[in-house]
């Protein structure tokens, strides 16, 4: 911002807004072959072809006029430039160090207040407020405050926060930004983009201590569609809930959900916890803890199985079949707790349409309950691997293509490397492969 340089601002001016500003010149420089016209229609084109995505899965089984919106909205996606989109979000990463958080929270407690006044939208004590060039700057003191409307850049010190706005992704600005250092807070975001979700931008949302609940609906808890969100979970027992495309999902871009420790929830329809959609990187990494991760009962399968569901979800790659090709899903459950999967059809591991499924867990008594094509599985030109380290583990998997299973030119694979374990599967399972395809157990 162009304001006259004072000491106090100095280091938050380096440590905030200098990066901003240089993540915003990244995200510029990602749409520059697309014109303001077509940023617009590319933008308000994601969140429809999504809908779809979860409700039918196929993108054209709405009337003529909807495909074609579909098809045109994924034309401009591919003219982005998603090689800047992640310069930009490198750029952000140092706000995820320990030592720079610790920076962070020095700094705002020594910058100089400004008298500017917020919209009634915010409540509470709040240390500094201004607006930038991308929107409102706040820091927030260590009371139990509300933002209920949309910021730019959020710095919270500590207290039992309530956020409604869904802040950590960007609205009408490139870039978007919370930082909250303390506290057993509630997010709540419930547009497409939220919680350290980005729809065309970047976005990334920091807690570093506390029990926290976050919940969203689409491109939620580190999710994103021609962008980067990350959400960045430091410690706590924590719960997330979403609906779908969320919880480390990227299409045409990267969704990162990392938390490094606690006993965590995890549950969402279908679509996501470690999703790569098409041209995307999703990663889900929990460092540690006793986790369940659940993705079932919202869309009835799509083969019409009574009592199962679809899931898309924990390590999963896939495409928009016939429109462009899927990504890098990944799970990474890092420690030894005793984890449980829960997920419908096309789940734990697996690959579709041209993408690429992972799902790694190093250690513990966990149990996988999966249904079609699960647990290491693929279909349709893919790869999905399962690799569990360690522990006494439980597989089961209902109607068939689980457990090392590969249908039509795919490769699948499940390895586990020791413990007392028990396998249940359908048909075709338990390194098995039809098609042309390579299955291992």
């Amino acid at each position: 911002p162009s304001q006259p340089h004072r000491p106090s601002v100095e280091d938050f001016d380096s440590l905030i807004l200098q990066p901003v500003q240089t993540a915003a010149r990244h995200v510029e420089s990602a749409f520059e072959a697309l014109s303001k016209a077509e940023r617009k229609e590319l933008r308000a084109g994601i969140a429809p072809l999504l809908r779809r995505f979860d409700r039918s899965f196929y993108l054209d089984e709405g009337d003529s006029a909807e495909t074609e919106s579909h098809i045109r909205t994924l034309r401009l996606a591919k003219r982005v430039h998603v090689d800047q989109l992640l310069q930009a979000a490198l750029s952000l990463s140092p706000l995820t160090e320990p030592q720079t958080l610790d920076r962070v929270e020095a700094a705002a407690r020594r910058l100089q207040p400004v008298t500017e006044e917020l919209p009634t939208t915010f409540e509470g004590r709040f240390l500094h407020a201004e607006e930038t060039p991308w929107g409102w700057f706040i820091i927030g003191d260590t009371l139990a405050n509300v933002y209920a409307g949309p910021a730019a850049i959020i710095v919270d010190l500590g207290g039992d926060d309530t956020y409604l706005a869904g802040p950590g992704a960007p609205v009408d600005a490139p870039v978007a930004l919370v930082i909250d250092l303390a506290g057993d807070d509630r997010y709540i975001g419930n547009r497409a983009g939220s919680l350290g979700g980005a729809l065309a931008g970047v976005g990334l949302l920091v807690e570093r201590h506390g029990d926290d609940t976050y919940a969203g609906d689409a491109l939620t808890q580190g999710a994103a569609f021609c962008g980067v969100g990350v959400l960045w979970d430091a410690g706590g027992h924590d719960t997330y809930l979403a609906q779908h495309s969320s919880q480390g999902a990227g299409f045409f871009g990267a969704g990162l959900l990392i938390d490094h420790q606690g006993d965590d929830l995890l549950s969402l329809g279908q679509l996501g916890q470690g999703l790569g959609g098409a041209h995307g990187v999703g990663l889900l990494l929990d460092g540690g803890g006793r986790d369940r991760y659940i993705a079932d009962l919202k869309v009835s399968s799509g083969y019409d199985t009574p009592g199962v569901y679809n899931g898309w979800s924990q390590g999963i790659g896939v495409g928009f079949r016939g429109y462009a090709p899927g990504g890098l899903g990944v799970l990474i459950s890092a420690g030894d707790g005793d984890d449980t999967y829960q997920a419908g059809d096309f789940s734990q591991g697996t690959g579709y349409f041209f993408g690429l499924g992972i799902l790694a867990d190093s250690g513990g008594d966990d149990h996988y309950q999966g249904a079609r094509y699960s647990q290491g599985s693929a279909a349709h030109q893919a790869a999905g691997i399962l690799l569990d380290d360690a522990g006494d583990d439980i597989y089961h998997g209902s109607v068939g293509a689980n457990q090392g299973a590969a249908w039509d030119a795919a490769i699948a694979v499940l390895v586990d490397l020791a413990g007392d374990d028990s396998y249940m599967g359908g048909g075709l399972s338990q390194g098995a492969a039809a098609m042309n395809g390579v299955g291992w157990l």
